[in-house]
């Protein structure tokens, strides 16, 4: 069974389950291991489950109906088939195993045939946490791991309790893999190593119009520093290693006649189709997260009051988990239509941009912090000023 504190490091041996014993070498610090929680083994059948279960239920009903010699087979069929397949669900559950080492996630999965995965955690550069409602219920995930470029999943842990642990520990080994700085690590006013304070990270969120980045001027103005996650995905755009994947992927008339990507072309492919915007997303976070680190460190240097990170994909990229507090800039559906006019767009693009988001309203009860950008410049700046101010306080 999941363990509740599964970032507590396991003895070499002592908690791994017994189909990946073996397969993890002998200078690897296993992290943390495990097989699904046991009512995987009920998840995974339901469907037959419920089916038989039908099927018997019938048998009973016309049982009476059915010759002598028929009757039980109508009845007994369907129990044996439940029992068979519950006990093969058993086996599945036991012969499958999953773990995390310093360096590596891995996975064993196969009964007749067995399946090995391993993937090296400084080559994630995407995770995924999916939970069906029955899931969230009981508790239960599946947590998916996929490296940049590759537009689909290439490890998937399935039925992990308290999947949010899991993979909140997952993050931090792949962030400290790729050098990164896992910011609920260092604390607001931790040292940074250098001698430096790492100042709050402070994340912006909002619907498109609501004028995050006006908000986010407001805070530079107290003493923050500001990073534009937007501003880098368009310049990692052009970055020579990005621009060849998009060719592979989609045509070199993706390339404009100065050389440089067409992000308008870009926007009608990944828009039109969610599976290729997060192809791109796989592919760019990375960079984005890169830039926001030594954005991060230069504002430790400098003595910066906070870090304002205005990302329009805040949450879809977990870059929230990351952060000391969440801001929702919030503004009513027609004031962001008209300011959104002055960019060229309509309601219905409006509308077609927020529908690649995440749910606003999710969004809002999530953050820390509400922040209404519809009255005047005054009254916005005395509010930002609070916020900070409570941010800095911890």
């Amino acid at each position: 069974m999941t363990s509740d504190a599964p970032s507590r490091p396991t003895e070499r041996g002592a908690q791994v389950p017994f189909a990946l014993r073996g397969r993890i070498g002998d200078d690897e610090r296993v992290i943390w291991s495990d097989r699904p929680h046991p009512l995987f083994i009920l998840l995974a059948s339901l469907g037959l489950v419920i089916g038989l279960g039908v099927a018997f239920v019938v048998a009973l009903l016309i049982g009476p109906l059915l010759p002598a010699s028929v009757r039980w087979w109508a009845v007994l069929v369907p129990v044996g088939l439940t029992v068979l397949l519950l006990a093969w669900r058993v086996l599945d559950w036991f012969f499958r195993g999953y773990a995390l080492t310093e360096t590596n996630a891995l996975r064993v999965s196969g009964v007749l045939r067995q399946t090995f995965v391993e993937l090296r955690l400084s080559r994630v550069q995407h995770t995924v946490l999916d939970r069906t409602l029955l899931e969230r219920i009981l508790g239960l995930g599946t947590i998916g791991f996929a490296s940049a470029g590759t537009g689909s999943v290439e490890l998937v842990w399935r039925g992990i309790g308290t999947p949010a642990k899991v993979l909140d520990m997952a993050r931090g080994r792949i962030g400290g893999e790729r050098g990164g700085d896992d910011r609920r690590s260092a604390p607001a006013g931790a040292s940074g190593g250098d001698g430096d304070e790492r100042p709050p990270l402070i994340g912006l969120a909002g619907g498109i119009g609501a004028g995050k980045s006006f908000v986010a001027g407001l805070f530079e103005s107290l003493g923050c520093v500001v990073v534009d996650s937007d501003q880098h995905a368009r310049a990692a755009l052009d970055e020579p290693g990005v621009r060849d994947e998009l060719v592979a992927w989609w045509g070199e008339d993706i390339v404009g006649a100065d050389g440089n990507v067409d992000r308008r072309r870009i926007a009608d492919i990944v828009f039109a189709d969610s599976d290729q915007r997060r192809r791109l997303e796989a592919l760019i976070h990375p960079v984005v997260h890169r830039k926001r680190q030594e954005a991060i460190e230069q504002a430790a240097q400098a003595g910066k009051r906070a870090v304002i990170v205005d990302a329009p994909l805040l949450f879809e990229a977990k870059v929230n988990e990351q952060c000391d507090a969440v801001v929702f800039v919030d503004a009513p559906h027609e004031v962001r239509v008209e300011r959104v006019r002055e960019r060229g767009w309509d309601e219905a693009e409006l509308a077609r941009r927020e529908a690649a988001q995440s749910d606003l309203g999710g969004k809002r009860e999530a953050s820390d912090f509400v922040l209404m950008n519809d009255g005047p410049r005054a009254d916005v700046e005395v509010r930002v000023k609070e916020i900070l101010e409570a941010v800095l306080r911890g």
